[in-house]
């Protein structure tokens, strides 16, 4: 028996540290500022200086490429204000170059993560308004579990914070404007340029239940052989 309660003990701190080292806990600012040498010599579907981001910073990034601020930017656009005075930011595609993908970032393997704000301008729109939706793991709806709307522009960048977005797996981005005569306004005229955004990666859902299990699982193994100790004890006439 000594050896089967030290092989369960052996069992259970095992998923305790490998629920620690497998599912981090960390924040981070994304800058896009290490993706500005591949952005600025990349070229996607006619576009230069233009890199889709695909798995970039841990995360899925659907109908958004970052671009370099060294590189070529569209004059009197609102591309380089995000982040102005670093390397690269990033942007969303409206158009058929990224498919019409719905601009989103969204979560790998199960986990989630907070969202906090960013820096955002237009590409061209003028008195537009920005809406971030975030959805929760399960929710398959189209009613977001969090929105939160900031009116922005082209002529600068707008530091959007004073919310949270707490342990979702999907943010969607959105445009309106009631400005249809800015320039430029064609297929590209509802891009929205983002930098500094402040995302916190949470543990998947699943591993925080396995760290408590192993934890409660612990603890009776504990107070079970401080027990049969004591009654063994008792029987030896030992207080």
């Amino acid at each position: 028996m000594p050896y089967a309660r030290n092989s369960l003990k052996a069992t259970l701190l095992s998923m305790i540290c490998t629920a620690s080292i497998t599912s981090p806990l960390y924040a981070a600012i994304i800058t896009f500022d290490d993706l500005a040498d591949a952005a600025v010599n990349s070229q996607y579907n006619g576009s230069t200086n233009t890199l889709p981001l695909n798995h970039y910073a841990g995360l899925n990034w659907s109908g958004i490429a970052a671009q370099s601020l060294s590189g070529y930017i569209p004059a009197n656009s609102g591309y380089p204000y995000p982040g102005a005075g670093s390397a690269a930011n990033a942007f969303t595609f409206s158009d058929a170059r990224l498919e019409h993908q719905t601009p989103t970032i969204s979560s790998l393997n199960g986990s989630v993560f907070d969202f906090s704000g960013g820096e955002f301008s237009t590409a061209w729109l003028e008195n537009a308004n920005l809406t971030l939706s975030g959805f929760k793991p399960g929710n398959v709806t189209a009613t977001p579990d969090y929105t939160w709307s900031e009116d922005i522009n082209r002529q600068g960048s707008t530091t959007v914070n004073g919310f949270l977005m707490s342990g979702i797996n999907r943010l969607v981005f959105s445009l309106s404007s009631t400005d249809p005569q800015s320039p430029q306004v064609n297929a590209q005229g509802s891009n929205i340029v983002m930098d500094n955004l402040d995302i916190t990666m949470v543990d998947a859902p699943g591993t925080l239940g396995l760290l408590t299990t192993g934890l409660i699982g612990y603890g009776l193994i504990t107070s079970r052989r401080r027990r049969n100790n004591s009654l063994e004890g008792e029987s030896l006439g030992i207080s």
